[in-house]
């Protein structure tokens, strides 16, 4: 079913880089432990169940996530409380504020880190349908709407934020160690002001367009088939050029990592997403515009989505829109299978 005509055009060639095999690490967790849209927390209801789903790996991150809050506690009753000055007595006042936000950034890391683990666990225990209409089952696609993908994606770049922030707040508490000191800290300082200039300007371009959505007339598209789909956003937007489309397929492998040296070398396997295929398209939206068609054809002979397999394959549209600021730029999941026989 073909998409009303809008400002964007879906004719123009492809450009630089070409379509064509890569292979890119992308730096997301694995699909298998990736929440589905319209789920409640793993924190929340059925978090006990989820937890004995995960097994003796949910349990074991309980220990350092005990840890960072109690760090946390004992450097908030060094600062404020009926603790705070015998805390003081016996240490510098500036450790507490240092062991605050240590403990901050320990405990959102874990935390983070046992999401994930909550969220495989019960994606894993999720049942399986008809395996030759995946498509039914597999995902809770629509043709109304659709959110980026990564519903909990953007929480690993804000906790690397807020843990090099964290770091530079440590940091600072021995500025008074000497002028190098001083150098260093500064230098790292001005890092800092930039990501936090950075993510100011992010947050406010959020607060004006915030997520764009993507509308498909089907689902699903077929490998050797026409992919076309309309992005919408909750406002029009002064594109400074034409927005940038790529249609990528994902595979997920093991890898092997080593570390240690010498006799005491370790290699472990991991499971890592990689970029395998992609074609970039340019689309003009034509001024201010709230909506951008797109139009790509799948190359026959490729994988189609399987999410429910332990190396996941699947397809995403990753759109990039240039404007004052920092780009508009988004990622969505695409209903990209394999032809079944018959059909």
């Amino acid at each position: 079913m073909p998409l009303p005509s809008s400002t964007g055009t879906s004719s123009n060639p492809p450009v630089e880089p070409p379509s064509g095999p890569v292979r890119e690490r992308l730096h997301v967790p694995t699909r298998a432990s990736v929440p589905l849209p319209g789920e409640g927390s793993v924190f929340g209801r059925g978090f006990t169940s989820n937890l004995r789903a995960a097994g003796a790996g949910g349990c074991f991150l309980v220990v350092p996530l005990l840890m960072g809050l109690g760090m946390v506690l004992f450097g908030v009753a060094g600062m404020v409380g009926p603790y705070k000055e015998g805390l003081q007595a016996k240490g510098d006042p500036a450790f507490f504020i240092a062991m605050t936000a240590f403990g901050t950034v320990f405990f959102l890391i874990f935390l983070r880190l046992f999401g994930i683990n909550l969220a495989a666990a019960r994606n894993a225990a999720r049942p399986k349908g008809d395996p030759k209409a995946p498509w039914t089952w597999d995902f809770p696609w629509s043709t109304e709407w659709m959110k980026p993908d990564y519903a909990g994606g953007g929480a690993g770049m804000l906790l690397g934020r807020f843990a090099f922030l964290g770091l530079l707040a440590m940091m600072n508490v021995a500025w008074a160690a000497g002028p190098i000191a001083k150098i260093v800290i500064g230098v790292l300082d001005l890092f800092g002001l930039l990501i936090l200039y950075d993510s100011v300007q992010k947050v406010l371009q959020w607060l004006r367009i915030r997520h764009p959505v993507v509308i498909w007339p089907k689902i699903p598209f077929f490998c050797g088939g026409t992919l076309e789909g309309r992005v919408a956003f909750s406002r029009s937007v002064s594109a400074q050029g034409p927005a940038k489309v790529t249609l990528r397929r994902v595979q997920e492998t093991w890898e092997l990592i080593s570390s240690g040296k010498g006799s005491s070398t370790s290699t472990q396997r991991q499971l890592a997403p990689f970029v395998v295929w992609k074609e970039t398209r340019e689309f003009p939206l034509g001024g201010a515009s709230d909506l951008l068609d797109f139009e790509f054809q799948i190359p026959p002979g490729q994988p189609g989505t399987e999410l429910t397999e332990d190396e996941a394959t699947y397809w995403q549209i990753e759109v990039i829109v240039p404007v004052l600021g920092p780009d508009i730029e988004t990622i969505f999941l695409a209903p990209v299978y394999k032809r079944p026989q018959g059909l």
